[in-house]
């Protein structure tokens, strides 16, 4: 039987402030794409009681556990049922005809695994949410930043890129048969290493800015070492494992 869902998306609640307004704009922009929604609860007990009643079908898993954003993944895309897999944050606020835009692109361009929209912020700037991959030397002679490869300089032109940003992006599920799953090693930087891995595999990437979305993106708090110390660990990890593959 022929998969009558387009795409399935997920979107982790990390406030209960964001999450509505999330799923007003998705229903409200999505048309023709058939969805399939999956809601991951990190925590915030009933306070989630009206989607069930608001958005009916919503399907809500319950990560009381507090699994890895790698491992929750891995969970989605064994519930998922879309034709294509999509990962977002609760942050990001459709704008219309974002997923029938990058739906669209993925149907028409089968080599492309993993797309993704021009994002922008709250006053309808282009947010940067693509790079290069650093390169073995620029890591070495001490680039420490995720976009030591370098910036891609217009997110306002569709372009192969390296990586994406893991708060709005399209999977295309041959690309999972292919390459496998998140590595749930990874405490944070899972996307980035997920889109090496693909370039390796030789797919494709892609920014699709006819696609966009608003991503009211969080400031980093200067106190914030949690999250810090996560994103430090990833860089390590992003590190390590690169090397070994750029020395090939």
């Amino acid at each position: 039987m022929e998969n009558d869902i387009d795409c399935s998306v997920c979107v982790v609640v990390n406030s209960n402030n964001y999450i509505r307004r999330f799923l007003d704009s998705l229903f409200h922009t999505a048309d023709p794409v058939s969805l399939e929604v999956v809601v991951v609860n990190t925590g915030l007990e009933n306070e989630l009681d009206y989607i069930e009643q608001d958005f009916p079908g919503i399907i809500i898993y319950e990560n009381n556990t507090r699994e890895s954003m790698a491992r929750m993944r891995n969970r989605i895309f064994e519930l998922a049922r879309g034709r294509y897999l999509s990962f977002w944050r609760d942050e990001i606020i459709f704008q219309p005809d974002c997923l029938f835009h990058l739906i669209n692109f993925l149907d028409d361009n089968p080599a492309v695994g993993i797309a993704g929209p021009g994002l922008l912020t709250v006053n309808q700037s282009p947010l940067v949410s693509s790079a290069k991959f650093p390169g073995l030397f620029s890591w070495l002679w001490g680039g420490t930043s995720l976009a030591a490869g370098g910036i891609i300089p217009s997110p306002d032109t569709q372009a192969e890129i390296d990586w994406l940003s893991g708060a709005a992006l399209v999977i295309n599920p041959n690309l999972i048969d292919d390459i496998g799953l998140f590595d749930q090693s990874f405490p944070c930087c899972e996307e980035i290493d997920y889109c090496f891995r693909a370039h390796r595999a030789g797919w494709h990437i892609h920014l699709v800015p006819a696609a966009r979305a608003v991503y009211r993106y969080p400031a980093l708090k200067q106190n914030d070492w949690t999250w810090s110390r996560e994103l430090y660990v990833g860089l390590r990890f992003l590190k390590k494992k690169w090397f070994a593959a750029l020395k090939k």
